[in-house]
């Protein structure tokens, strides 16, 4: 997407007439490339060039840590392209406490850029981390136009039309004659981009301070522009700070407000949050669930042995909105089971829950959906924890924690924390990291890409003592087989080394505990209405038998009766073994739950 706002399209500053002529008159397009690590741009930049000129690679860490630049020939046009590191980044603002990179952006882009690419950014779940969209290779050949208005994300829509609907999307992967039509679309926009600002490039002060600067050396034109930068910064922070001290004050004055009203009730919270202060800074935002997800969940009973009569493995994927959950669980189960398609917004709204079998074992799989989205409310997060524990219930064999190869964002790492601190620390041993996107790997050895992976995935891997797998949920036949078959024998693996126990605590108890009472109500309901047609059978029979009949006639009754019997025996003995999924399939048992729930909700309520 390109940048239109008219006031930033100014004929440069002219340092005398024929600089200022030929400035206008160069026909050359800047193209500036910018968007978050691991998003594409320099895999675009090398669309854009025709070949191979910066270092594009899928990593788990920015690849690009210096501004760089390349130029190609496009129709009449000198095309000159500049592909930046993401500037705004704690990585970048650590490395460059000088701010000497982000003026040597300015620098090499002066007098200004044509074309200002803020969103090379992924086609996808569009977050507030980052805004993401746009990688073409996702749109399976859709309409990027049609992405963009069938999406409900304002965001989305709202950066399209600031950018006046100029966007294009890029299959960085594309063959020669593919990836020349998607360049020429580009360049067309920029083109027409460049003609409605007669000429001008994109500019502002620092541009213009670059431009004045133009008869001294470089260094000391990049430390002028550093400065500059630094100067704006730290208003910026000043800023800041004062708008976080007016928050602090009112969030005081508010929590002070609180303990007068209720000290007693408030005293009590207070101490059980103190206590568990680390759990507190990634559990969920609001007291309600946080109380919840850490108290209810946490406080672990013996962990439930499993029955030796049972044959299921139960499977939850769990994961932030977009890691891939859905597409592996169908992978899992070998078919289409839960909705999984190309998206700005989350496909999954609900648990729901599918099954296949493994060496004679019954696989269930409940897919979740992102369980700590901004969007999504406190209850309805509540029923779709409650769903999911009593379509799991005594409790799963295996947590399946999703994670995306690439960047792996401080967005993503704070919803990790926050599902680890809402199983707590002993459900770790029925975890498994489950990476997804192999595909994008292109060759490299996974091994190789966990050396340069953040401490934080490594953490990870530590803490799952190794469990992981990584799955290509585009994979198909053997490939698809080979990676189900990895994580089941991996799932397996790890129960037998927790000697046949499921994951549970003490919630889960309850929930099985009402599951059962439902079940042997409803059993007893299926045992009585047989004993009903039972006694129907018999007294027709007898009323039938009374009239006048040959030995023939009544033999050929009671064979009749039999039958009737018979089938509605099976009949009532299928629906008593199946009692229990009648009763997991009504909403009774969602309602009990979430009953629970809410009443230890209503301690947590002013």
């Amino acid at each position: 997407m390109l940048l239109s706002d008219p006031e930033a399209y100014r004929p440069p500053v002219p340092t005398g007439f024929q600089e200022f002529r030929s400035a206008l008159q160069e026909h050359r397009l800047r193209l500036l490339l910018a968007g978050r690590s691991g998003t594409g741009e320099s895999a675009t930049g090398n669309s854009i060039l025709q070949r191979k000129h910066f270092l594009s690679r899928l990593a788990a860490t920015a690849v690009t840590s210096a501004c760089a630049t390349g130029s190609c020939r496009w129709a009449s046009w000198d095309v000159e392209v500049l592909d930046i590191p993401d500037l705004f980044s704690p990585e970048v603002a650590q490395a460059d406490p000088g701010f000497e990179e982000r003026g040597r952006c300015y620098l090499l882009s002066a007098p200004g850029p044509h074309a200002v690419g803020p969103t090379v950014t992924q086609l996808g779940r569009f977050t507030s981390q980052d805004l993401r969209a746009w990688q073409g290779e996702d749109l399976a050949g859709g309409s990027l136009q049609q992405y963009v208005r069938d999406t409900d994300n304002r965001a989305l829509r709202e950066l399209v039309a600031e950018c006046g609907g100029r966007c294009c999307a890029f299959d960085n992967r594309a063959a020669d004659g593919e990836r020349e039509a998607q360049v020429g679309e580009l360049m067309k926009l920029v083109e027409e981009l460049e003609r409605d600002h007669g000429g001008a490039p994109y500019t502002n002060d620092l541009y213009h301070l670059a431009q004045t600067l133009g008869g001294l050396s470089h260094k000391e034109r990049l430390r002028r522009v550093a400065e500059r930068l630094a100067a704006g910064r730290a208003v910026a922070v000043a800023h800041d700070w004062c708008k976080l001290g007016l928050a602090a004050l009112l969030g005081a004055g508010f929590l002070l407000y609180l303990l007068c009203r209720k000290w007693n009730m408030y005293k009590s919270t207070l101490c059980y949050l103190l206590s568990y202060e680390e759990q507190l800074l990634v559990a969920t935002q609001s007291p309600l669930l946080n109380h919840i997800v850490s108290s209810s969940m946490s406080c672990l009973l013996p962990q439930g042995l499993a029955n030796p009569e049972e044959s299921q493995l139960r499977l939850i994927l769990v994961g932030k909105t977009g890691a891939g959950k859905s597409a592996a669980g169908n992978s899992i189960l070998r078919e289409k089971v839960f909705p999984s398609s190309f998206s700005a917004v989350s496909i999954t709204k609900h648990c729901k829950k599918g099954s296949s079998t493994w060496k004679g074992r019954e696989v269930v799989v409940v897919d979740t959906p992102g369980l700590f989205d901004t969007e999504v409310s406190d209850a309805e997060t509540l029923k779709e924890i409650t769903c999911c524990m009593v379509l799991t219930s005594p409790g799963p064999h295996a947590l399946l924690l999703v994670i995306p190869l690439g960047r792996y964002t401080p967005e993503g790492q704070k919803a990790t924390e926050k599902i680890l601190a809402m199983f707590g620390e002993r459900a770790r041993e029925h975890m498994i990291l489950l990476f997804t996107r192999k595909d994008d790997l292109d060759g490299m050895d996974f091994h190789d890409y966990l050396k340069q992976a953040p401490r934080a995935i490594q953490e990870l891997i530590r803490k799952f003592r190794g469990r992981y797998c990584v799955f290509n949920n585009k994979a198909t036949g053997a490939e698809q087989e080979d990676q189900r078959e990895q994580l089941l024998a991996l799932v397996q693996d790890m129960v037998d080394k927790c000697k046949g126990r499921y994951y549970t605590n003490s919630l889960y108890q309850k929930i099985e505990e009402e599951i059962q009472k439902e079940t042997q109500v409803l059993q007893e309901n299926f045992r009585a209405e047989l004993e009903r047609e039972i006694a129907q059978i018999i007294q027709k029979f007898e009323e039938d038998i009374r009239k006048p009949k040959d030995e023939l006639e009544q033999q050929e009754w009671k064979v009749e009766m039999e039958r009737q019997l018979a089938e509605r025996e099976a009949h009532w003995v299928s629906r008593q073994q199946t009692a229990r999924d009648d009763v997991l399939s009504q909403s009774k048992i969602l309602e009990i739950i979430f009953n629970m729930l809410r009443f230890f909700s209503s301690l947590f309520k002013d």
